[in-house]
């Protein structure tokens, strides 16, 4: 499963090196703020989450994040990722909505070489792994915290003068030492508004 999400992450990756030639806008950095949604892959210790689950729907990911210039090229910020994936999951031989959820809450460092547009992202925070008995009445979850940290890269494609459409491509990973699962790994894909 990890050659899986490791042959996904890469393919990803080489669509954003083509970006990354793009003219730059040559402006000085200032403090942003956005959000982002799409959706990604998770694994447990090498299992994909409900590996053998039938999925409901295609995990969802969101993403906020907001931050301040450091230096020339650099901004720090926090970052704060969401993942979650939903399935019908055979429990003590009785079928269940479950969700297995990822939140990251995140400082994250963004590097911009050249310009606004094309960056790397860097972060580490704490991690909430949580695994939910779910229903529309009554839900129950329980929760596991742990470090994690995160690798990305990405592209702002302008849609005004501080108004801009993101594309974000992210690796993560966080140990939980207990639950479900000891750590995870995911790679999620977004798009995302942010103003900076």
């Amino acid at each position: 499963m990890m050659k899986k999400l490791t042959i996904i992450i890469t393919a990803l990756t080489l669509i954003t090196i083509p970006i990354s030639s793009f003219a730059e806008k040559k402006t000085a950095l200032s403090w942003y703020i956005g959000f982002g949604v799409g959706s990604g892959i998770s694994f447990g210790e090498g299992e994909a989450f409900y590996e053998e689950g039938d999925t409901i729907a295609v995990p969802l990911v969101l993403n906020f994040g907001v931050g301040f210039p450091v230096a020339g090229t650099l901004t720090l910020g926090f970052d704060y990722i969401s993942f979650s994936h939903f399935a019908d999951y055979s429990v003590n031989d009785k079928e269940e909505t479950r969700v297995l959820s990822i939140d990251n809450f995140y400082v994250a460092l963004m590097y911009f070489p050249g310009g606004n547009r094309f960056f790397l992202k860097g972060a580490l925070g704490w991690s909430y792994l949580g695994d939910w008995e779910y229903d529309f009445i009554d839900s129950t979850a329980t929760f596991y915290g742990g470090p994690g940290i995160t690798a990305g890269t990405g592209y702002f494609f302008p849609l005004g003068e501080t108004l801009n459409l993101g594309l974000h491509l992210e690796y993560s990973r966080a140990w939980f030492g207990s639950g479900p699962y000891e750590y995870t790994d995911m790679g999620v894909l977004y798009v995302s508004l942010y103003w900076l």
